[in-house]
């Protein structure tokens, strides 16, 4: 292929991921999102009428149209959230410049995209294709798995996640796989337009993220010094507060990781840890530093850090490398029956829509695919129980895995040769394993942008 789309329904949460894998595998990526559009209004939520809804694909022709996206998820969980994240015809109206639509059913999204909307039209579909109609029509596929085999992969996925019956979401008989160009052709022999203009959807679409550069927060320096020099003030300071001696081995170290921390531009970091950790003092909120950050002398003059690292004789470069490219990490745990002060004050400092928790993805690790798929197969929770109990947990950092639980426990193993059900169970188990179970808020992981962060 030389352009690949995809469209995450009511979601971008695989867009960066895939962004960069297309691009190391040299394939055009394009970015979309495949929508949940209220019938009404995004703002009516009454039962039986506004958990129904409509789809619309909307790609990305280039970065403004990607910013859109953007607003356009953002709005749909904030305000339109009902049974699924909805946008409406207000929101579009708003928020469809560089933005390419494809629907099923014309509405009024022609008024809105103009020459940027193409009618989908899917195989099924060709018998009833009105040849008089305006539109212009680009060939469509729901896609949801590679091969044709993958099909019992997909059921039982749905099953797990949606508490669904099996076989209820799709219909049996629908082939979701990946279609090849040849089997497209061959489905639109007689429309050759429709897959010319897939063509020509991927030819306007060029988005160019920037990735990798890392982006701070507009912290406020009172005294009106650059980073750098607030930085230097407060190290400088430290000595006195620290009750330590200006010697020139300290100075040299101190300058040392100063000219590394400011050729990196990573000061407004260091200015943004120390002040969360001045307010935690300020406040009586329990918290602590901990890692390599240990190593930096400036870190400890700067109070962030309260280890002297000269005293111990611990090594910068081991928390900020000169010659690697990645961020200064520094842990900072705050007591958690506190936290939400802490998240309070960033909020009040930074403002309320600069600042987000985190989400984090529940992924399906060994013992929980077991149970999920023992569960959506249909088979007792006991076998599942026993199964699951069979896999030896795994250490921090080292996940089990069900291939490596079979080579670790001959039990299991044994049992996986004799019992067919067994079979069925760790056979699916270890096709679904490492995939996103549910997403939910993350404990401790806070975001805080320069700009509103849509």
């Amino acid at each position: 292929m030389d352009a690949l789309a995809l469209t995450d329904s009511g979601n971008l949460y695989g867009a960066i991921e895939f962004y960069k894998e297309c691009q190391e595998q040299e394939i055009k990526p394009i970015i979309g999102v495949d929508f949940y559009v209220a019938r009404r209004s995004r703002n009516d939520k009454e039962t039986r009428v506004d958990n129904e809804y409509s789809r619309l694909v909307l790609l990305a022709e280039n970065n403004l149209g990607y910013l859109n996206l953007l607003k356009l998820v953002t709005d749909s969980y904030l305000e339109g959230f009902y049974y699924k994240p909805r946008i409406d015809r207000e929101l579009l109206e708003k928020y469809n410049e560089g933005l390419i639509a494809i629907s099923k059913e014309p509405k009024w999204y022609r008024e809105i995209f103009g020459d940027r909307f193409y009618l989908g039209v899917g195989p099924k579909n060709l018998p009833n294709l009105n040849k008089k109609s305006s539109d212009q029509i680009v060939a469509v596929y729901n896609t949801h798995y590679l091969e044709p085999t993958d099909r019992p992969i997909l059921d039982t996925l749905v099953s797990i996640q949606g508490h669904l019956d099996r076989n209820s979401a799709f219909d049996e008989q629908t082939n979701l796989s990946f279609v090849s160009q040849e089997q497209a052709k061959e489905d639109f022999k007689n429309f050759p337009e429709a897959i010319e203009n897939t063509v020509k959807i991927a030819e306007s679409c060029n988005i160019e993220l920037e990735l990798g550069k890392w982006i701070f927060p507009n912290y406020l320096v009172e005294s009106g010094r650059s980073y750098d020099e607030e930085l230097q003030a407060q190290v400088y300071s430290g000595f006195k507060r620290r009750n330590l001696a200006e010697s020139p081995a300290i100075v040299e170290r101190v300058r040392y990781e100063l000219s590394i921390i400011k050729g990196k531009g990573f000061s407004p970091y260091f200015l943004v840890v120390s002040d969360l950790l001045k307010y935690a003092r300020e406040q009586g909120i329990l918290a602590n530093i901990r890692g390599s950050v240990m190593g930096s002398i400036v870190t400890y003059l700067a109070g962030i850090t309260n280890v002297n690292p000269l005293e111990y004789n611990l090594r910068f470069e081991r928390f900020l490398n000169p010659d690697r490219p990645s961020a200064p990490d520094i842990d900072m745990d705050f007591a958690d029956t506190r936290r939400d002060e802490m998240i309070d004050y960033v909020k009040g400092k930074y403002g309320m829509d600069h600042v987000a928790q985190i989400g984090t993805f529940g992924t399906m690790m060994a013992r929980g695919a077991i149970r999920d798929v023992t569960r959506a197969l249909g088979f007792s929770y006991a076998l599942g129980d026993k199964i699951a109990k069979l896999v030896p947990l795994g250490a921090q950092g080292f996940p089990m895995t069900i291939d490596r639980a079979m080579k670790e426990n001959p039990d299991l193993n044994k049992l996986y040769e004799e019992d067919e059900e067994t079979k069925t169970i760790i056979d699916m188990a270890k096709k679904i394993e490492g995939n996103a179970r549910h997403i939910s808020v993350h404990a401790a992981g806070v975001v805080i942008a320069p700009r509103p962060l849509t």
